[in-house]
């Protein structure tokens, strides 16, 4: 059997293997008390008590505000776009402006609150960027699985075919990949959105909501919702950015990494998570549209 052949198998019986491993996955995940009832509680939960509730929603709201205000603000800078906002040139700069400076504002934010709350997982350490690589080794197979069911579930009720980039940024990526500034699109991509998304969703609003209900469960699901929701929309023609079926392996994405926070109590190794998905899902579409090996 060739290794032609050994693909063209996987691909034939994908749901049925991405389902085993998945399975496998979770009694792991299980056995090792990562999961299960009480899991969090008994590992140890991180101390919020620092801020109330409402300090540390309000400072997930400043980054949006900051990252939303500068993608605003940038766009309509002629200096920055070169004076055509619609060109690639001016969404790659924009893009590449808005989320340094959004990060920047993220970053400040982290070691700000992470002075007084020196228990709440918020500090960078060595070793995030393995165990980082590790969880989202773990959680892949349970988000291609949600990813494919998905795609077939949307496929047999609809009887229509699926995108095969389901996002705009993406398939700007894709076309324009041999201009230079692409590398600034897609530093902006798998670099900037993690650290920001996170410092967003995990930091301070997940923060927000385990100081507020004291459930890790809760507030994970609530971080992962809101984070989900997010990524959904309609540009100005009234298309959707995303289609929508592939938003469910965005939400187990988010649950997972929402999980690996409470677990590891480390802010790193979910940004480390979603650097590393982020970049497989634009070495993938490069792959698919046959523009790198």
């Amino acid at each position: 059997m060739t290794l032609a052949d050994v693909a063209q198998y996987a691909q034939r019986y994908k749901l049925p293997i991405l389902a085993i491993a998945s399975v496998l996955v979770f009694i792991v995940l299980w056995l090792a008390g990562g999961i299960g009832p009480g899991a969090l509680a008994k590992s140890g939960l991180r101390d919020v008590s620092a801020h109330h509730a409402p300090m540390w929603l309000f400072a997930g709201l400043l980054v949006f505000t900051a990252w939303a205000f500068a993608a605003k603000a940038l766009g309509r800078q002629d200096w920055l776009t070169g004076g055509n906002p619609g060109s690639f040139l001016g969404q790659a700069r924009v893009y590449l402006a808005t989320y340094t400076l959004a990060a920047i504002v993220a970053i400040g934010m982290i070691h700000l609150f992470s002075r007084n709350a020196s228990a709440a997982g918020l500090r960078l350490l060595p070793g995030d960027l393995i165990i980082g690589l590790a969880c989202l080794a773990l959680a892949y197979p349970v988000i291609e699985l949600a990813s494919s069911g998905a795609i077939t579930a949307h496929e047999w009720i609809s009887n229509e075919s699926t995108r095969p980039i389901a996002h705009d940024t993406l398939l700007t990526i894709t076309t324009n990949f041999h201009d230079p500034w692409v590398w600034a699109l897609i530093g902006a991509v798998v670099i900037g959105a993690p650290i920001v998304e996170e410092t967003i969703y995990r930091v301070f609003l997940q923060t927000a909501m385990l100081r507020w209900f004291g459930s890790p469960w809760l507030a994970i699901l609530i971080s992962a919702t809101a984070f989900t929701a997010m990524h959904y929309g309609f540009d100005q023609k009234g298309n959707e950015i995303m289609p929508y079926y592939s938003l469910a392996p965005l939400f187990v994405l988010a649950v997972a990494m929402g999980l690996a926070f409470e677990r590891t109590r480390r802010i790193g190794v979910p940004i480390v998570m979603h650097i590393g998905f982020n970049a497989l899902n634009v070495y993938f579409a490069l792959r698919m549209e046959g523009l790198i090996g």
